[in-house]
Protein backbone atom coordinates (compact mmCIF):
# COMPACT_ATOMS: atom_id res chain seq x y z
CA UNK A 1 0.00 0.00 0.00
CA UNK A 2 1.90 3.23 -0.85
CA UNK A 3 0.38 7.20 -0.13
CA UNK A 4 0.52 9.62 -3.52
CA UNK A 5 2.06 12.53 -2.14
CA UNK A 6 2.37 15.35 -4.22
CA UNK A 7 5.26 18.56 -4.18
CA UNK A 8 3.06 21.36 -5.53
CA UNK A 9 0.23 23.01 -4.12
CA UNK A 10 -3.09 21.84 -5.44
CA UNK A 11 -4.89 24.59 -4.72
CA UNK A 12 -2.93 28.22 -5.09
CA UNK A 13 -5.45 29.93 -5.84
CA UNK A 14 -6.92 29.91 -1.99
CA UNK A 15 -3.74 31.49 -0.87
CA UNK A 16 -6.01 34.84 -1.24
CA UNK A 17 -8.82 33.29 0.85
CA UNK A 18 -7.15 31.55 3.45
CA UNK A 19 -5.21 34.69 4.85
CA UNK A 20 -6.55 36.77 7.58
CA UNK A 21 -8.01 40.03 8.14
CA UNK A 22 -5.73 40.75 10.46
CA UNK A 23 -2.27 39.52 8.89
CA UNK A 24 -0.21 42.39 7.60
CA UNK A 25 0.83 41.25 4.07
CA UNK A 26 1.75 42.24 0.28
CA UNK A 27 -1.15 40.52 -1.38
CA UNK A 28 0.17 41.98 -4.73
CA UNK A 29 3.05 39.25 -3.94
CA UNK A 30 0.10 36.35 -3.29
CA UNK A 31 0.22 34.33 -6.50
CA UNK A 32 -2.24 31.89 -7.86
CA UNK A 33 -0.55 30.08 -10.46
CA UNK A 34 1.63 26.99 -9.23
CA UNK A 35 4.64 26.96 -11.52
CA UNK A 36 6.74 23.98 -12.37
CA UNK A 37 9.37 23.13 -14.56
CA UNK A 38 10.18 20.41 -16.61
CA UNK A 39 12.08 17.68 -15.14
CA UNK A 40 10.78 18.79 -11.54
CA UNK A 41 9.73 15.34 -9.44
CA UNK A 42 5.70 16.28 -8.71
CA UNK A 43 4.88 13.98 -6.70
CA UNK A 44 5.65 10.20 -5.72
CA UNK A 45 4.31 7.20 -4.49
CA UNK A 46 5.38 6.40 -0.79
CA UNK A 47 5.45 3.23 1.28
CA UNK A 48 3.12 3.96 4.17
CA UNK A 49 5.64 2.24 6.57
CA UNK A 50 8.12 5.35 5.48
CA UNK A 51 5.32 7.88 5.23
CA UNK A 52 6.04 9.90 8.40
CA UNK A 53 9.80 9.78 8.15
CA UNK A 54 9.03 11.77 4.32
CA UNK A 55 9.38 15.27 4.03
CA UNK A 56 5.59 17.11 4.66
CA UNK A 57 3.70 17.26 1.51
CA UNK A 58 0.36 17.46 0.73
CA UNK A 59 -1.00 13.62 0.41
CA UNK A 60 -3.60 12.64 -2.25
CA UNK A 61 -4.88 9.67 -1.69
CA UNK A 62 -3.86 5.65 -0.71
CA UNK A 63 -2.77 3.79 -3.97
CA UNK A 64 -2.38 -0.26 -3.92
CA UNK A 65 0.82 -0.40 -6.35
CA UNK A 66 2.61 1.39 -8.77
CA UNK A 67 0.69 0.75 -11.42
CA UNK A 68 -1.71 2.28 -10.30
CA UNK A 69 -0.10 6.17 -10.50
CA UNK A 70 -0.33 6.05 -14.74
CA UNK A 71 -3.59 6.51 -13.88
CA UNK A 72 -3.10 9.63 -12.40
CA UNK A 73 -1.25 10.67 -16.09
CA UNK A 74 -2.31 13.98 -17.90
CA UNK A 75 -0.74 15.61 -20.74
CA UNK A 76 2.64 16.97 -19.38
CA UNK A 77 3.28 14.39 -17.23
CA UNK A 78 5.16 10.94 -17.18
CA UNK A 79 7.16 8.31 -15.44
CA UNK A 80 10.65 7.23 -15.85
CA UNK A 81 11.13 3.62 -16.24
CA UNK A 82 14.10 3.22 -13.65
CA UNK A 83 11.67 5.23 -11.40
CA UNK A 84 8.28 3.96 -11.41
CA UNK A 85 7.31 5.44 -8.26
CA UNK A 86 7.77 9.50 -8.97
CA UNK A 87 6.11 11.73 -11.51
CA UNK A 88 7.78 14.05 -13.78
CA UNK A 89 6.60 17.41 -15.23
CA UNK A 90 7.47 16.60 -19.68
CA UNK A 91 7.14 20.51 -19.84
CA UNK A 92 7.20 24.13 -17.96
CA UNK A 93 3.77 25.14 -17.12
CA UNK A 94 1.15 25.33 -14.65
CA UNK A 95 -0.02 22.34 -12.55
CA UNK A 96 -3.98 21.99 -12.37
CA UNK A 97 -5.68 18.77 -11.32
CA UNK A 98 -9.13 17.92 -13.83
CA UNK A 99 -11.10 15.11 -13.76
CA UNK A 100 -8.90 12.82 -11.20
CA UNK A 101 -5.78 13.43 -13.41
CA UNK A 102 -2.97 15.75 -13.21
CA UNK A 103 -2.02 18.36 -16.21
CA UNK A 104 0.76 20.72 -16.82
CA UNK A 105 -0.86 23.16 -18.78
CA UNK A 106 1.64 26.11 -20.80
CA UNK A 107 -1.19 28.49 -21.41
CA UNK A 108 -3.08 30.63 -18.95
CA UNK A 109 -6.39 32.68 -19.30
CA UNK A 110 -6.56 35.23 -16.89
CA UNK A 111 -9.93 37.52 -16.31
CA UNK A 112 -7.69 40.47 -15.13
CA UNK A 113 -4.90 41.06 -12.91
CA UNK A 114 -5.91 42.85 -9.79
CA UNK A 115 -6.11 42.19 -5.94
CA UNK A 116 -8.23 38.75 -6.82
CA UNK A 117 -4.89 37.50 -8.28
CA UNK A 118 -1.82 39.27 -7.38
CA UNK A 119 1.63 39.71 -9.28
CA UNK A 120 1.93 36.48 -11.65
CA UNK A 121 4.83 35.02 -12.80
CA UNK A 122 4.73 32.05 -15.23
CA UNK A 123 6.92 30.02 -17.05
CA UNK A 124 4.08 29.76 -20.43
CA UNK A 125 2.17 32.24 -22.47
CA UNK A 126 -0.40 34.24 -20.44
CA UNK A 127 -3.64 35.63 -21.80
CA UNK A 128 -5.21 38.45 -19.90
CA UNK A 129 -8.56 39.60 -21.40
CA UNK A 130 -9.14 42.46 -19.18
CA UNK A 131 -7.16 45.08 -17.48
CA UNK A 132 -4.06 45.05 -15.54
CA UNK A 133 -4.72 47.44 -12.89
CA UNK A 134 -2.03 49.90 -11.33
CA UNK A 135 0.55 48.67 -8.98
CA UNK A 136 0.82 45.35 -10.42
CA UNK A 137 4.25 43.12 -12.17
CA UNK A 138 3.53 40.24 -14.89
CA UNK A 139 5.87 38.19 -16.03
CA UNK A 140 5.56 35.39 -18.37
CA UNK A 141 7.02 33.70 -21.76
CA UNK A 142 4.69 35.41 -23.81
CA UNK A 143 2.24 37.57 -22.54
CA UNK A 144 -1.33 38.60 -24.57
CA UNK A 145 -3.30 41.91 -22.80
CA UNK A 146 -7.01 42.36 -24.33
CA UNK A 147 -7.48 45.24 -22.02
CA UNK A 148 -5.33 48.61 -20.76
CA UNK A 149 -2.47 48.48 -18.85
CA UNK A 150 -2.96 51.28 -15.71
CA UNK A 151 0.72 51.80 -14.22
CA UNK A 152 1.74 48.34 -14.10
CA UNK A 153 4.97 46.49 -15.30
CA UNK A 154 4.80 44.01 -18.07
CA UNK A 155 8.20 41.47 -18.94
CA UNK A 156 8.36 38.47 -20.84
CA UNK A 157 10.95 36.36 -22.47
CA UNK A 158 9.69 36.49 -25.95
CA UNK A 159 6.49 38.82 -26.83
CA UNK A 160 4.56 41.41 -25.29
CA UNK A 161 1.15 42.25 -27.01
CA UNK A 162 -1.06 44.87 -25.56
CA UNK A 163 -4.45 45.95 -27.50
CA UNK A 164 -5.36 48.53 -25.12
CA UNK A 165 -3.47 51.45 -24.03
CA UNK A 166 -0.64 51.30 -21.62
CA UNK A 167 -0.88 54.49 -19.02
CA UNK A 168 2.41 54.98 -16.36
CA UNK A 169 2.06 57.91 -13.94
CA UNK A 170 3.99 61.52 -14.09
CA UNK A 171 7.32 61.54 -12.87
CA UNK A 172 7.64 57.99 -11.72
CA UNK A 173 9.72 54.83 -13.54
CA UNK A 174 7.44 52.47 -12.12
CA UNK A 175 5.46 51.40 -15.52
CA UNK A 176 7.46 49.49 -17.79
CA UNK A 177 7.47 46.84 -20.49
CA UNK A 178 10.37 44.39 -21.27
CA UNK A 179 10.12 42.06 -24.05
CA UNK A 180 12.98 39.59 -25.42
CA UNK A 181 12.02 38.95 -29.09
CA UNK A 182 8.65 41.82 -29.58
CA UNK A 183 6.41 44.18 -28.28
CA UNK A 184 3.54 45.41 -30.14
CA UNK A 185 1.47 47.92 -28.40
CA UNK A 186 -1.34 50.24 -29.11
CA UNK A 187 -0.36 53.58 -27.51
CA UNK A 188 2.15 54.52 -24.43
CA UNK A 189 1.92 57.56 -21.90
CA UNK A 190 4.65 58.09 -19.34
CA UNK A 191 6.32 54.64 -19.51
CA UNK A 192 9.40 53.24 -20.46
CA UNK A 193 9.80 50.09 -23.05
CA UNK A 194 12.94 47.42 -23.75
CA UNK A 195 12.88 45.29 -26.59
CA UNK A 196 15.98 43.16 -27.43
CA UNK A 197 14.04 42.78 -30.98
CA UNK A 198 11.26 45.27 -32.45
CA UNK A 199 8.64 47.69 -31.00
CA UNK A 200 5.60 47.89 -32.82
CA UNK A 201 3.54 51.03 -31.31
CA UNK A 202 -0.28 51.41 -33.48
CA UNK A 203 -1.34 54.87 -32.27
CA UNK A 204 1.27 57.14 -30.43
CA UNK A 205 3.91 57.28 -27.84
CA UNK A 206 3.95 60.54 -25.36
CA UNK A 207 7.28 60.95 -22.38
CA UNK A 208 8.02 57.14 -22.91
CA UNK A 209 11.79 56.39 -23.29
CA UNK A 210 11.97 53.10 -26.01
CA UNK A 211 14.93 51.40 -26.26
CA UNK A 212 14.78 48.59 -28.92
CA UNK A 213 17.92 46.02 -30.45
CA UNK A 214 15.70 46.29 -33.59
CA UNK A 215 13.26 48.30 -35.30
CA UNK A 216 11.30 50.77 -33.49
CA UNK A 217 7.71 51.29 -35.56
CA UNK A 218 5.16 54.10 -34.68
CA UNK A 219 2.78 53.26 -38.29
CA UNK A 220 -0.99 54.18 -37.09
CA UNK A 221 -2.89 57.23 -36.40
CA UNK A 222 -1.97 59.62 -35.38
CA UNK A 223 1.42 57.88 -35.26
CA UNK A 224 2.70 60.52 -32.62
CA UNK A 225 6.11 60.30 -30.92
CA UNK A 226 6.09 63.46 -28.17
CA UNK A 227 9.18 63.39 -25.34
CA UNK A 228 11.05 61.35 -24.37
CA UNK A 229 14.52 58.72 -25.69
CA UNK A 230 13.93 56.88 -28.72
CA UNK A 231 16.79 54.48 -29.44
CA UNK A 232 16.99 51.85 -32.15
CA UNK A 233 19.93 49.83 -33.51
CA UNK A 234 18.97 49.52 -36.86
CA UNK A 235 15.95 52.51 -37.66
CA UNK A 236 12.64 54.09 -37.55
CA UNK A 237 9.59 54.42 -38.63
CA UNK A 238 7.57 57.60 -37.12
CA UNK A 239 5.02 60.15 -38.70
CA UNK A 240 4.91 63.29 -36.09
CA UNK A 241 8.40 63.48 -33.90
CA UNK A 242 7.64 66.43 -31.26
CA UNK A 243 5.04 69.01 -31.03
CA UNK A 244 4.66 72.79 -31.23
CA UNK A 245 6.09 73.89 -27.78
CA UNK A 246 9.39 72.49 -28.49
CA UNK A 247 8.56 69.17 -26.53
CA UNK A 248 11.94 67.54 -25.75
CA UNK A 249 12.13 64.56 -28.09
CA UNK A 250 15.47 62.65 -28.78
CA UNK A 251 15.46 59.83 -31.54
CA UNK A 252 19.32 57.91 -31.81
CA UNK A 253 19.47 54.98 -33.98
CA UNK A 254 22.67 53.22 -35.14
CA UNK A 255 23.81 52.18 -31.65
CA UNK A 256 23.30 49.44 -29.42
CA UNK A 257 20.86 50.95 -26.81
CA UNK A 258 21.71 48.48 -23.71
CA UNK A 259 25.33 49.40 -24.41
CA UNK A 260 24.38 53.40 -24.85
CA UNK A 261 21.79 52.50 -21.07
CA UNK A 262 25.07 50.74 -19.09
CA UNK A 263 27.42 53.44 -20.53
CA UNK A 264 24.83 56.08 -19.00
CA UNK A 265 24.07 54.06 -15.89
CA UNK A 266 27.94 53.89 -15.26
CA UNK A 267 29.24 57.42 -15.76
CA UNK A 268 25.62 58.53 -13.60
CA UNK A 269 27.12 56.13 -11.21
CA UNK A 270 30.80 57.64 -11.74
CA UNK A 271 29.29 60.78 -11.05
CA UNK A 272 28.20 60.11 -7.73
CA UNK A 273 31.38 57.81 -6.56
CA UNK A 274 33.39 61.44 -7.65
CA UNK A 275 30.95 63.58 -5.16
CA UNK A 276 31.20 61.31 -2.53
CA UNK A 277 35.19 60.95 -2.97
CA UNK A 278 35.74 64.74 -2.95
CA UNK A 279 33.31 64.85 0.54
CA UNK A 280 35.55 62.21 2.28
CA UNK A 281 38.78 64.25 0.91
CA UNK A 282 37.01 67.08 2.83
CA UNK A 283 36.53 64.97 5.56
CA UNK A 284 40.31 64.00 5.79
CA UNK A 285 41.32 67.37 5.14
CA UNK A 286 39.01 68.40 8.48
CA UNK A 287 40.45 65.85 10.84
CA UNK A 288 43.81 66.64 9.81
CA UNK A 289 43.13 70.19 10.69
CA UNK A 290 41.93 69.77 14.03
CA UNK A 291 44.75 67.33 14.84
CA UNK A 292 47.48 69.57 13.85
CA UNK A 293 45.17 72.05 16.38
CA UNK A 294 44.60 69.50 19.27
CA UNK A 295 40.77 70.95 19.47
CA UNK A 296 37.70 69.29 19.44
CA UNK A 297 35.85 66.69 22.11
CA UNK A 298 37.46 63.61 20.87
CA UNK A 299 41.18 62.37 22.36
CA UNK A 300 43.75 62.10 19.70
CA UNK A 301 43.32 58.20 19.43
CA UNK A 302 39.53 58.46 18.57
CA UNK A 303 40.31 61.25 15.62
CA UNK A 304 43.53 59.23 14.47
CA UNK A 305 41.54 55.84 14.77
CA UNK A 306 38.29 58.54 12.28
CA UNK A 307 40.97 59.34 10.46
CA UNK A 308 42.26 56.05 9.67
CA UNK A 309 38.62 54.52 9.47
CA UNK A 310 37.81 57.74 6.05
CA UNK A 311 41.16 56.57 5.03
CA UNK A 312 40.00 52.96 4.52
CA UNK A 313 36.75 54.36 2.43
CA UNK A 314 38.35 56.89 0.23
CA UNK A 315 40.77 53.68 -0.72
CA UNK A 316 37.59 51.69 -1.55
CA UNK A 317 36.07 54.59 -3.49
CA UNK A 318 38.65 54.81 -6.14
CA UNK A 319 38.52 50.98 -6.28
CA UNK A 320 35.27 51.44 -7.41
CA UNK A 321 36.15 54.51 -9.67
CA UNK A 322 39.10 52.99 -11.58
CA UNK A 323 36.80 49.91 -12.20
CA UNK A 324 33.76 52.31 -13.34
CA UNK A 325 36.58 53.99 -15.29
CA UNK A 326 37.34 50.71 -17.59
CA UNK A 327 33.61 49.78 -17.54
CA UNK A 328 33.16 53.14 -19.23
CA UNK A 329 36.01 52.97 -21.27
CA UNK A 330 35.39 49.65 -22.65
CA UNK A 331 32.10 50.28 -23.44
CA UNK A 332 32.89 53.63 -25.25
CA UNK A 333 35.22 51.50 -27.20
CA UNK A 334 32.97 49.03 -28.08
CA UNK A 335 29.93 51.52 -29.44
CA UNK A 336 32.66 53.15 -31.71
CA UNK A 337 33.50 49.99 -33.12
CA UNK A 338 29.96 48.89 -33.56
CA UNK A 339 29.62 52.51 -35.06
CA UNK A 340 32.17 51.91 -37.79
CA UNK A 341 30.29 48.25 -38.66
CA UNK A 342 27.05 49.72 -39.41
CA UNK A 343 25.70 49.65 -42.90
CA UNK A 344 24.07 52.98 -43.48
CA UNK A 345 21.28 51.49 -45.78
CA UNK A 346 19.72 50.22 -42.83
CA UNK A 347 20.58 53.25 -40.10
CA UNK A 348 17.99 55.46 -41.22
CA UNK A 349 14.76 57.49 -39.33
CA UNK A 350 11.73 57.92 -41.93
CA UNK A 351 9.61 60.68 -40.40
CA UNK A 352 6.74 60.67 -42.78
CA UNK A 353 4.88 63.95 -41.85
CA UNK A 354 6.37 66.37 -39.75
CA UNK A 355 9.62 67.21 -37.52
CA UNK A 356 8.99 69.41 -34.87
CA UNK A 357 11.23 72.04 -32.65
CA UNK A 358 12.70 70.73 -29.88
CA UNK A 359 13.24 67.32 -31.64
CA UNK A 360 16.87 66.19 -31.02
CA UNK A 361 18.31 63.60 -33.57
CA UNK A 362 21.44 61.34 -33.07
CA UNK A 363 22.27 59.16 -36.20
CA UNK A 364 25.54 56.57 -34.76
CA UNK A 365 26.84 59.50 -32.78
CA UNK A 366 26.24 62.41 -34.61
CA UNK A 367 23.83 65.02 -33.34
CA UNK A 368 21.76 67.60 -34.93
CA UNK A 369 18.64 69.37 -32.98
CA UNK A 370 15.92 70.59 -34.77
CA UNK A 371 14.77 74.40 -34.25
CA UNK A 372 12.38 74.92 -36.97
CA UNK A 373 9.32 73.43 -38.52
CA UNK A 374 10.57 70.09 -41.05
CA UNK A 375 8.28 68.39 -43.35
CA UNK A 376 8.37 64.86 -44.31
CA UNK A 377 12.27 63.58 -44.52
CA UNK A 378 14.43 60.46 -43.90
CA UNK A 379 17.47 61.14 -41.27
CA UNK A 380 20.54 59.59 -42.06
CA UNK A 381 24.39 60.28 -42.32
CA UNK A 382 26.69 60.86 -45.09
CA UNK A 383 29.94 59.69 -45.95
CA UNK A 384 31.77 62.00 -43.40
CA UNK A 385 29.42 60.74 -40.91
CA UNK A 386 27.46 64.11 -40.75
CA UNK A 387 23.83 63.59 -40.13
CA UNK A 388 21.88 64.06 -43.46
CA UNK A 389 18.27 65.25 -44.09
CA UNK A 390 16.67 63.40 -47.40
CA UNK A 391 13.04 64.92 -47.98
CA UNK A 392 10.56 62.80 -48.94
CA UNK A 393 7.77 63.50 -51.44
CA UNK A 394 4.62 63.53 -50.68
Amino acid sequence: MYYLKLYVDLHPENKLKDISELEKINYRDVSIIENVIEGQVIGEAISIDTLEDSAEKEVVTKIKDLKELAGFIGNGLYIKKNEPSRLYAERSGHFIVKDGKFFIEDTIHLDEVSYKTGNITFVGDLFIHGDIKPGFTVNAKNLFVEGSVDNAQLIAGEKVIVKGGIIGLQNNDFCKVKAGSLAVLNFIENSYVECEGNVYIKKSSMHTDIYASGRIVIYGKPGVVIGGELIAKKNMVLRTVGSKWGTETILKIGIDPFKYLRLKNSENRLKRFLKLLEDVDKSIDYLNSVLEENKGDKSREELLEELENIKIKKEKFLKSIKRLENVIENLKTRIEKEKEEFNLDNTKIFIFEKINPGVELRVKLEHYKVYDDMGPNIVTCDEDDNVKFIPIDT
